[in-house]
């Protein structure tokens, strides 16, 4: 337990057992290393069992809300502390966020809160980008630019559509389009990093919209 994030383990009946103390340190290296970047920030974490699909590497999460962090972990899939460690920065940078412009309303804002989370796991860690960060080729994304520019303002935009393949949109589509657009800017802006953009409404992101 640190000072500032507190883990609750939901582990009644041993779903994460054998995992709870290296989960624990892996969840404080990757604190560490946010507040060296950022600034602290007083946040729940919860952490559960359940399966996922093998793209998570072993782990995911979600930060619906200010101040909570929930996190799913797959024991069966082994060595899952790195996808860990990425996962937990990138729900810090939403968590960040929660705490001024939020997590975003609209489609456009929702794909900037994405993009950027992804790029801040790689400004501490030097990784690859996930693969729904790199889920569709350039030539691949031309044909839903359109539509994403169209319903980019709309907050009544189908998030599980977007991000998560339905109807004509593939899967990943809205997490591809976001971290492509953060890098854009990022490279129009090299003094900027992610870890200092937590608090950038997604309005300044618009001049990279592809």
């Amino acid at each position: 337990m640190s000072e500032n994030w507190h883990f609750h383990f939901i582990n009644a009946r041993g779903q994460l057992a054998g995992l709870s103390q290296s989960v624990a340190a892996c969840l404080q290296e990757a604190e560490a290393l946010c507040t060296q970047a950022t600034r602290p920030l007083p946040l729940d974490i919860v952490v559960n069992a359940g399966p996922l699909p093998p793209a998570f590497e072993g782990a995911s999460g979600m930060t619906p809300q200010k101040g909570i962090i929930y996190l799913t972990l797959d024991p069966s899939a082994g060595n899952l502390l790195p996808a860990l460690k990425r996962t937990i920065l990138h729900e810090y940078h939403h968590a960040l966020r929660w705490e001024s412009v939020g997590y975003g309303d609209t489609l456009f804002e929702a794909a900037i809160t994405e993009g950027l989370a992804g790029h801040f796991v790689q400004e501490l860690l030097g990784t690859p980008p996930e693969p729904w960060e790199t889920a569709l080729s350039t030539a691949d994304i031309q044909p839903y630019l359109a539509a994403f520019n169209k319903n980019a303002n709309n907050s009544a935009y189908d998030h599980p559509e977007w991000f998560f393949g339905a109807a004509d949109l593939p899967n990943w589509l809205g997490y591809t389009l976001g971290y492509q657009i953060v890098a854009a800017f990022l490279s129009a802006n090299p003094k900027l990093k992610p870890s200092t953009l937590t608090d950038h409404a997604a309005y300044h992101f618009e001049p990279c919209i592809l």
